[in-house]
């Protein structure tokens, strides 16, 4: 079966809809003989899932925790195949229910939210107890269907069919190897296309020889560097220091940093969108290689690792940095998008005390 026939299938079963949760309950549910509890689910039917996607993935549990939010529990039959995935959110209604209907070497995933209607449909397929084929199509996300290739039993290439909308690629990722026989790095290559005018051949994952301490020191020092050129011989009235939509996006690093005068006069009590469009932004200039090679890093390991407070502690560390060597010009440390809803004096309350804030007087000249 090619990858347009497996999405092709995969879409016409998602539409039918013809599985229902309680058959496959009913069914499933009695041959569960161990449960597994952990932060994210650790066992995927998409081979590179964690390293492809960039999810988090999470650690395991030593006993069913007391608060299941934000925590995942796999259910395995005697045998030690998954069977069932249950994971909650912070909200009640949210999370979802995941049944695995496996046969000889076939297994389909149905995932159902909590109200019962189904969310997802994937396939595998093996061969000789590897995987060489997987395929995905969901309510909402982007739906694709994957060949694997393999030599001397290591996978070396993926070809993907990705439909979404009227968006159809066929991205090729090649998977290489260290010496150890670790996965070094995956690549991803598209030919020209409407969405890549020029193609693309992009790095989706390296394994790091860095500690996750020797990423951040790296990224400070070149952040820095970058904060310093910027003040130097500044007259602008405002540094904005920007981390925008961490963990949203795949390039949420490096930090944006913008040098500007604002719209209108200082004033402390009001609303930061009075400053500037943050939507007309331009794209940061003068990134140094090292920068934006440290930052594809960075945002690898805090996602993958869940550490999800770094990126506000990289925020108002740089910010704080830049304060000492900034004069009068004021420092903006902002998390977008939930800031925009801030006045100027909460978000400068993250670098400078009310005291220091109570003394930037307006300027006396008109616009």
């Amino acid at each position: 079966m090619t990858n347009i026939q497996l999405l092709k299938s995969l879409e016409d079963a998602f539409k039918k809809n013809a599985i229902k949760e309680k058959t496959l309950a009913d069914r499933i549910l009695p041959q569960i003989e161990k449960k597994i509890w952990a932060t994210e689910p650790q066992m995927h039917l998409q081979p590179l899932k964690v390293e492809i996607s960039r999810i988090p993935k999470g650690r395991i549990l030593k006993s069913e925790p007391d608060v299941k939010e934000y925590c995942a529990m796999m259910g395995l039959d005697k045998d030690g195949r998954l069977l069932y995935e249950e994971r909650w959110e912070g909200h009640p209604a949210r999370g979802y229910l995941k049944y695995f209907d496996n046969d000889g070497d076939s297994t389909y995933s149905y995932t159902f939210t909590r109200s019962g209607d189904l969310d997802a449909i994937e396939y595998q397929q093996q061969k000789d107890g590897l995987t060489v084929a997987y395929g995905t199509c969901s309510r909402y996300a982007v739906n694709f269907a994957d060949t694997y290739h393999y030599d001397a039993g290591r996978m070396v290439k993926i070809d993907r069919e990705v439909s979404y909308l009227s968006t159809k690629q066929k991205p090729v990722y090649t998977i290489n190897y260290d010496g150890l026989g670790n996965i070094q790095d995956i690549y991803r290559t598209d030919a020209p296309s409407d969405d890549f005018p020029g193609g693309q051949h992009v790095a989706v994952y390296q394994n790091s020889p860095y500690s996750l301490k020797a990423l951040t020191d790296i990224f400070t020092e070149e952040t820095n560097a970058l904060v310093d050129n910027m003040l130097e011989s500044n007259t602008k009235e405002y540094l904005l220091i920007i981390l925008d939509r961490a963990f949203i996006t795949d390039e949420w690093l490096p930090l944006k940093i913008y040098a500007i005068d604002a719209n209108v006069h200082f004033n402390p009590e009001m609303p930061v969108t009075a400053i500037t469009d943050f939507e007309s932004l331009p794209q940061p200039e003068n990134i140094s290689e090292r920068l934006a090679n440290v930052s594809r890093l960075l945002v690898q390991e805090i996602t993958v690792q869940e550490k999800f407070d770094v990126p506000d502690k990289l925020l108002v560390k740089t910010a704080k940095e830049g304060k000492m060597k900034a004069g009068d010009i004021k420092i903006l440390a902002l998390d977008l998008y939930d800031d925009l809803s801030l006045t100027v004096a909460e978000v400068l309350q993250r670098v400078y005390s009310k005291k220091e804030i109570s003394k930037m007087n307006p300027k006396d000249q008109l616009l």
